[in-house]
């Protein structure tokens, strides 16, 4: 929609009227200024022209405001009728506060100021909004923060002070912003403390003002509070203003002050009345000696303290704070709330004596949260942490550093925290060759409930061991009138670590065997059983029924020995009845029993185990899904790893046993990376299953940890006497040593490869160079379903290889090498004259021959389709029958396939090589094929040039790669004949002086080339030019000097160029690689204008 703007008529009434006005405004004669004179001429001379100039145009500015406020006006009538300007102030302020939330608190009122920008109606509801301007930080100008206080008005704030210097901006990137001093910006927000919500203010005391107002005002809280971050900038000392707060806080979430000058009384004060906090940090408070004289009386120390009850609270961090602080504080939590704690506090006196503290009481009812407690001993700290074999059993993350002497720590630890436990739990020590003293080591001995040791370092390791070996290494006074009592150390010891260098193998066998003697053992895991189990304890059987069950088995011996045993033998029997009974025998007969009976009792436990077992959701798969679960996994095993992974799983349990063992395809991968006896097994476990037989010859492969190491293959003679008799179900078969042992030459001899069904992909290699003196590899039925083929050095029958590529016609890739034909016939039902089936393979993509006779090539090719094709690589030996340039009787098919070859490109390659020919597409990777014709050159040439590429119906180009290098010092005279009569050769790239300088002075001839035809006018043969199709040459400046590429141009584009259908193509590029010699600069000249315009000229100056 496009506006256009007033009619000039009405523009023109417009100008009358504000003329008229003037006019009449600055009392001139009426008339003067309007088209229609009504005063004679001469009234004029007396205007001043700069006057009525800035007149006019302060008319037109009071003219533009106007119509600007009236497009204005309009624009906000516009406005109000959008959706977003017809929403209500209460619903419009929530939508900006829910898109405030996702801006960072220093670019929140920049973005604020710019929504109140938008419209009037913005303004108006964002102006009448005080929550909106209640974030504060010290990133703003001081402008804004004053400006922000004043829009608040009696919001809650947040406020945030930031010393970084560098911050995010609107735009997504970041930005160089300075903040606030922090002196200053503490004075801006002070007055407003009653109001805050969230405080983070990290640097008090940084400024003589704010270290004044400090000391003459306390931090006022409120019922907004819920954060409250408040640092001391500088060391913590009873020298720093004191930091004093009044008012409650009840709502406050999280709090933490670090390197403070508080009241104790004004700061438990504060804290008892903030019941909800969830977080509390602490570090590195001072407190004051003496009494605030302007401390609130509700907060003086004649006050009824408060009990600081924080039932909400999870996170604890309490770091360097004195006794009057701590103690009161950590009275009251509840530690099995707590989800975090970290501690820091320093034990000075470790008396027994003593009453116990808070804070012991408080460590006691923390360690009781878990099961197991890890006792770090270091040389000034002692570090307590949770430790628990299942991870729900540890409901708090506790880490408390004891510091101090350790021997005064571990007396307090035991003395004063540890004897408040109530419930069972077990210590972990951790014991490093550190400066442990008599006294740490004499209070470790004593050290309670210790269940597991880690020992580091050689000296601590020996001595450890070696007291854990003496049954009196403990010894513990029971009174003044009782004898010393010795015991071992650590009864009740479920787990040791330690490193092998440092203790040798007899030290620990004599402390093992210590021990056992006395029915002191470890436990062989890391822990003996579940912290959850460990108080369920399986009592034996009743000593009555032990004895009612033994006497049933003596009379049953009784009985079973009825002719050597009378009855009543082991009661009341008298001696000399059985005076010729051999007792050792009886001895053994007995232990049978009891060896049966133990069986008995284990099959029952096995029983109850798998029963137990079955109830897991994995045991109750159905065998379907669990199968196909295993199979799944397996899939990322690499093959000579399978079988074993395969055997683990099968041992997890008795029902994963049983699917395994019922699914065959689970066992179909065969490697001989495998000992004899896995293959075997997983040959007659897969049964019917489709197979995949692979041979790895390498010694290093990897294993089921991760790593690598050494496993040799099976040899290739065994491994292929296991899986030859199971042709029938390959389905996926890499064998390449065939013949590589006597056992499996005389198997191929007697047996063919039989192929079936399942047949994917199939790679063979016999071992060694071929021949017709090997053994020949046979293959029996067919497959539909080969995707990949590969056979190399091979003595096979043609007729098998036919058979089975007529019926893989989904085959994708197909790669034959070497391959020897047999001579004579091996089926005799076939007859001798028998023609191949057809071959076509429209699914193939990649096709690599080499080293094929004929009679196996030519039928492989005659039928394919190049142009489906996406990689050939062809490699051939080519015998040429016959003069060439007579027409054969009997078609080429490699010939066909060659010319169908070249005619999926534009442009083709023919390169002269010392011993053939290749042909490769120029540029492009579109569809790859190279081609190597081995044998006589000119042979070679004359099938291609008159045979192979008179068969292509479209056009194409040919370029050709001649050097003199390939050609040799006295190349044939028929193969540069046959080089000269190509057609459509539109490129030539030279190689060497005398090939280079040859092949331009022929190009030079207009007679270059002799015809086969004669010219019907003067009986003599037709001569033409040399390649009159040529558009790109390509030479090295050193080898052709520029006088004779001129005389060559000169030649074929002068003054009177040649006409005709004969005549020379103009040249589209002309390559002249760079040299030592620099061709002149006119030279170039003169080129450009005989090449013409249309024709690129490249050279390169030579460095």
């Amino acid at each position: 929609m496009s506006i256009k703007p007033a009619s000039d008529l009405t523009i023109d009434s417009a100008s009358q009227c504000l003329l008229k006005s003037i006019e009449s405004e600055s009392i001139l004669p009426v008339g003067l200024l309007v088209s229609d004179w009504q005063q004679p001429r001469e009234s004029i001379k007396y205007l001043d022209a700069n006057e009525l100039r800035a007149g006019i145009s302060e008319t037109a500015e009071r003219l533009k405001l106007q119509l600007l406020h009236s497009v204005s006006a309009a624009f906000r009538r516009h406005n109000s009728f959008l959706p977003i300007q017809r929403l209500p102030p209460e619903i419009l302020s929530a939508s900006i506060a829910h898109t405030m939330a996702d801006i960072e608190c220093h670019n929140h009122q920049q973005r604020l100021i710019q929504l109140s920008t938008v419209s009037s109606w913005w303004r108006e509801v964002t102006l009448g909004t005080p929550s909106l301007w209640g974030v504060i930080s010290s990133k703003d100008p001081e402008w804004i923060v004053s400006l922000a206080l004043e829009r608040s008005k009696d919001t809650p704030l947040t406020v945030l002070y930031e010393g970084t210097s560098y911050s995010s901006n609107l735009h997504g990137g970041s930005s160089y912003r300075d903040s606030i001093g922090p002196g200053g910006f503490f004075v801006l927000v002070t007055p407003h403390a009653a109001r805050w919500a969230d405080a983070t203010l990290p640097l008090l005391g940084s400024t003589d003002d704010s270290i004044e107002w400090l000391k003459q005002h306390p931090i006022q809280l409120s019922q907004h509070l819920r954060r409250l971050n408040l640092g001391w900038d500088g060391a913590p000392t009873t020298d720093n203003a004191i930091t004093r707060f009044s008012g409650h806080a009840e709502h406050l979430r999280e709090l933490k002050l670090s390197g403070l000058h508080v009241s104790p009384t004004n700061f438990l004060h504060t804290l008892g009345t903030s019941r909800q906090i969830l977080s509390l940090d602490l570090d590195s408070l001072v407190v004051s000696s003496e009494q605030v004289d302007s401390e609130p009386p509700e907060h003086s120390s004649a006050a009824t303290p408060i009990p600081i009850d924080l039932p909400c609270l999870t996170k604890l961090s309490l770091r360097s704070l004195p006794p009057s602080i701590l103690g009161p504080i950590v009275e009251s939590i509840n530690a099995s709330n707590l989800e975090t704690v970290s501690i820091s506090y320093v034990v000075i006196d470790g008396n027994a004596d003593k009453p116990s503290e808070p804070f012991a009481s408080f460590t006691a009812r923390l360690i009781a949260t878990t099961l197991w407690v890890l006792v770090e001993i270091r040389s000034d700290t002692i570090i307590l942490k949770p430790l628990s074999p299942i991870p729900p059993l540890t409901t708090c993350n506790y880490n408390l550093e004891l510091r101090g002497e350790a021997s005064e720590v571990l007396q307090w630890l035991r003395f004063r925290s540890l004897s408040q436990m109530s419930k069972k739990y077990s210590v972990e020590l951790y014991i490093d060759s550190s400066s442990l003293d008599q006294a740490v080591i004499d209070k470790l001995m004593h050290f309670p409930e210790v269940a597991a040791v880690h020992l580091f370092g050689c000296r601590e390791s020996w001595r450890w061991i070696w007291l854990l070996s003496l049954p009196d290494a403990v010894q513990t006074e029971s009174g003044d009138s009782k004898p010393v009592v010795k015991s071992w150390l650590w009864p009740k010891l479920e787990y040791l670590m330690f490193y092998g260098d440092y203790v040798n193998e007899f030290t620990i066998l004599s402390a093992l065997l210590t021990r056992r003697a006395c029915s002191e053992s470890f436990s062989q895991g890391i822990f003996s059983s579940s912290p959850a189990l460990s108080q369920m304890t399986f009592k034996p059987a009743s000593f009555s029924t032990i004895q009612s069950v033994g006497l049933c088995l003596l009379h049953s011996i009784e009985s079973e020995n009825a002719p050597f045993l009378p009855a009543g033998f082991f009661n009341e029997s008298p001696w000399e009845s059985v005076k010729d009974l051999d007792f050792n025998e009886l001895r053994a007969c007995i232990s049978k029993t009891l060896d049966l009976l133990k069986q008995q009792l284990f099959q029952v436990f096995a029983l109850i185990c798998r029963r137990r077992s079955s109830f897991l959701p994995v045991h109750r798969l159905p065998p379907e899904i669990l199968s196909v679960s295993i199979a799944h996994s397996m899939a990322e095993i690499e093959c000579h790893n399978h079988q074993q992974r395969l055997i683990q799983l099968s041992t997890v349990s008795w029902w994963w046993r049983q699917v395994t063992l019922g699914t065959p395809s689970l066992w179909s991968v065969i490697c001989s990376k495998d000992p004899e006896w896995i293959v075997s097994l997983a040959l007659e476990r897969s049964k019917d299953a489709p197979l995949t037989i692979l041979y790895d010859g390498t010694s290093y492969s990897s294993n089921l940890h991760g790593g690598k190491s050494n496993r040799e293959s099976m040899g290739s003679d065994d491994f292929l006497r296991l899986v030859s008799p199971h042709t029938a179900r390959w389905a996926d078969a890499t064998v390449p040593q065939l013949g590589s042992g006597h056992d499996n030459v005389e198997w191929l001899s007697q047996h063919p490869i039989q192929l079936s069904q399942h047949l994917r992909q199939l790679n063979l290699d016999w071992h060694g160079s071929p021949s017709t003196d090997n053994a020949v590899t046979r293959f029996s039925g067919r497959t539909g379903c080969l995707l990949d083929l590969k056979l190399r050095n091979l003595h096979i029958v043609p007729t098998d290889m036919f058979r089975i590529l007529a019926a893989a016609r989904r085959m994708v890739s197909l790669d034959l090498d070497s391959l020897v034909a047999s001579v004579r016939q091996e089926h005799e039902d076939e007859p001798n004259n028998t023609s191949p089936p057809m071959i076509d393979l429209p699914c193939l993509k990649r096709l690599a021959l080499k080293g094929l006779p004929s009679n196996i090539m030519d039928p492989i090719v005659q039928h394919l389709n190049p142009s489906a094709l996406d990689m050939v690589s062809i490699d051939h030996n080519l015998v040429v029958q016959g003069d060439p340039s007579i027409p054969s009787t009997h078609p080429d098919p490699f010939a066909s396939f060659t010319a169908r070859l070249v005619a999926t490109r534009t442009w083709t390659e023919i390169q002269i090589q010392s011993n053939g020919i290749s042909l490769k597409p120029c540029a492009g990777p579109i569809r790859n094929f190279a081609i190597r014709l081995e044998g006589e050159r000119v042979a070679i040439l004359w099938w291609l040039r008159l045979r192979s590429l008179p068969q292509i119906t479209r056009e194409y180009s040919l370029q050709l790669d001649i050097s003199s290098d390939s050609l040799g010092e006295n190349p044939e005279q028929m193969l540069i004949d046959n080089l000269m009569r190509f057609s459509n050769v539109g490129s030539v790239v030279l190689w060497g002086r005398r090939e280079s300088q040859r092949w331009i002075w022929l190009l030079s001839l207009p007679d270059a080339v002799q015809a086969d035809l004669v010219d019907s006018k003067s009986d003599k043969p037709i001569r033409s030019w040399l390649w009159p199709g040529l558009c790109y040459l390509r030479f090295k400046g050193d080898y052709v000097n520029e006088f004779t590429i001129l005389s060559v141009l000169l030649a074929r584009y002068g003054s009177r160029p040649t006409e005709g259908a004969g005549a020379p193509s103009r040249f589209v590029r002309l390559d002249i690689r760079p040299g030592e010699n620099v061709w002149r600069a006119e030279v170039f000249d003169r080129i450009k204008k005989l090449v013409g315009p249309s024709c690129a000229v490249k050279w390169v100056k030579p460095q």
